[in-house]
């Protein structure tokens, strides 16, 4: 009894010298803007890049950097073209008062995209039907942000002569072909490309997929 009535004391002890993670708040009287971009302080080199920005509180704001457009109400683009960096600012107006916000974001050189099935590139092996059932997409490895739906694609079954498919799904007549082939058959999938502003960015050549029937 007297050793349980001793470990109870001791845990006591223990437990009243343990520091405590204090929390405070403290309320910071400068204004900074709130910019709202998928990938962090990433911006991608020849693609269209979206950024909401807003001021809490403010009667309105001017936003200014290289390349940058206003889209609509607080949303806004910029495509970067040279250099590793670049600076926006945003200045908000409060009743006759300003603030001004400047942030650096990163500049990234994207790579050559791929085709892909699944984010599966180059060379893979499907069933016939898991093929008819796939989505062809564009895929770069290092983006992390959604890329439009793929318009159109080229495909051409073995030798064949290579035929235009609409949208990023196979059309009935693709996957009445898709279901001839056989085991060992192949389909070159390249000649991807979107539609909106995507068309004219460095997307256009993209590495080709290569599809082995299972």
């Amino acid at each position: 009894m007297k050793k349980i009535i001793y470990y109870i004391i001791i845990l006591i002890i223990f437990t009243g010298c343990i520091s405590r993670k204090h929390i405070s708040s403290s309320q910071d009287s400068n204004i900074k803007s709130v910019i709202e971009n998928k990938q962090l302080n990433v911006l991608y080199r020849g693609i269209e890049n979206y950024l909401t920005i807003h001021v809490p509180n403010s009667d309105s704001i001017q936003v200014s950097g290289t390349g940058v457009k206003k889209k609509n109400e607080n949303n806004y683009s910029v495509t970067p073209s040279v250099g590793i960096s670049m600076e926006i600012t945003v200045t908000g107006f409060f009743k006759g008062k300003k603030s001004i916000d400047k942030r650096e974001f990163r500049i990234l050189h994207l790579d050559k995209p791929f085709t892909s099935i699944g984010n599966r590139i180059e060379q893979i092996t499907l069933s016939k039907e898991k093929l008819a059932d796939s989505r062809i997409k564009f895929f770069i490895p290092q983006l992390v942000i959604n890329l439009p739906n793929v318009e159109k694609f080229q495909y051409q079954i073995n030798n064949e002569k290579p035929a235009i498919n609409y949208g990023e799904e196979f059309n009935e007549s693709a996957k009445e072909k898709i279901f001839k082939m056989k085991s060992g058959d192949y389909m070159i999938i390249d000649e991807l490309s979107f539609n909106t502003e995507f068309q004219n960015s460095c997307l256009k050549e993209v590495t080709k997929l290569t599809v082995y029937i299972k």
